[in-house]
């Protein structure tokens, strides 16, 4: 089965919207496991679809590296 968890709140800070995502989801009991053909992923369900709020330029690369940092991949 698969969980998602979802920040409702915008947020200039990547880094600090994933945390606290992350930091809830444990706080919740949520476990992120790895499995040997796949880790928990980080994903973005639109491609600048909301011209109000549009993702940057290089949303992927920000996305990719927060993956990195804390040990999940990018989900496409």
């Amino acid at each position: 089965m698969t969980r998602k968890l979802h920040n409702r709140y915008p947020d200039k800070d990547l880094a600090r919207a994933i945390d606290l995502v992350k930091m809830d989801a444990e706080r919740l009991g949520i476990e992120f496991k790895n499995y040997p053909d796949r880790q928990p992923a980080l994903f973005i369900d639109r491609d600048n679809q909301n011209s109000d709020n549009p993702l940057p330029e290089s949303w992927q690369s920000l996305l990719n590296e927060q993956a990195y940092r804390i040990g999940f991949e990018l989900s496409h």
